[in-house]
């Protein structure tokens, strides 16, 4: 029950932050905000470029320990796990990005723009 109620703290409080930034019209270009989208469009594109590798890699290396354990029950069994947990590492990733976009989108950053210069 506290862990709930502390996730749902932690939501509110982002919330209240992003609806206070995005209602006082923080990001006009000042080099605070400027630096705040560098860096969060940074870390989407950080997060989605090297954990989708790793999760690919997981995945196969999964499914390999899978496919060649045909005689060994605890290797499969491994296998399987390897292949369940690469996937919720995946929607993990993917709900992270989106979380960080939509953060991006309310504070206005160009994160195209600035993922381009990268």
């Amino acid at each position: 029950m506290a862990k709930k109620t502390g996730l749902m703290v932690s939501i509110l409080a982002l919330y209240a932050l992003i609806s206070a930034v995005s209602a006082q019209g923080w990001c006009a270009g000042q080099p605070a905000c400027v630096t705040v989208c560098t860096v969060m469009c940074t870390v989407q594109y950080l997060v989605q470029s090297i954990g989708g590798t790793l999760v690919l890699l997981m995945f196969i290396y999964g499914g390999l320990k899978y496919v060649f354990s045909a005689d060994d029950a605890g290797g499969r069994k491994q296998g399987k796990m390897t292949c369940i947990h690469a996937v919720i590492g995946g929607i993990i990733i993917v709900m992270a990005t989106s979380l960080t976009a939509l953060i991006a989108g309310i504070v206005s950053c160009p994160c195209q723009a600035l993922i381009g210069a990268l």
